[in-house]
């Protein structure tokens, strides 16, 4: 992986449960770690979809990000927070089985 490529700033958040006042176990997000992760971000498309009167927009992308200890236990259950943007994680994969990068597949979805 070529250092140069990952120029953009994400943030990672993963998913815990917490039991709100009424005793309903809800999903609560954290970042995993305050400190800078850099990735390589490209768009691979996207699409609409029409449900009843709204209209669905989904769009894709995949994060290329260097492997480390404090992002080894990310998964799909965890987000990935770019540009302003909430992403969910739909597969990591572990480039080669190396511990060299984590690829994150990744897609947003927006309902108008």
């Amino acid at each position: 992986m070529e250092t140069g490529k990952l120029d953009r700033i994400v943030t990672l958040y993963t998913q815990s449960l917490s039991t709100n006042e009424y005793g309903e176990v809800l999903p609560a997000f954290t970042q995993i770690s305050t400190e800078t992760v850099w990735a390589k971000v490209e768009n691979m498309g996207g699409s609409e979809n029409f449900t009843g009167m709204n209209v669905e927009a989904v769009r894709n992308r995949k994060f290329t990000i260097r492997y480390s200890t404090r992002v080894n236990g990310i998964d799909e259950k965890d987000r990935v927070v770019y540009d302003g943007e909430t992403y969910n994680i739909l597969s990591v994969i572990n480039n080669g089985e190396r511990n060299k990068e984590l690829i994150l597949i990744c897609n947003r979805v927006l309902t108008t």
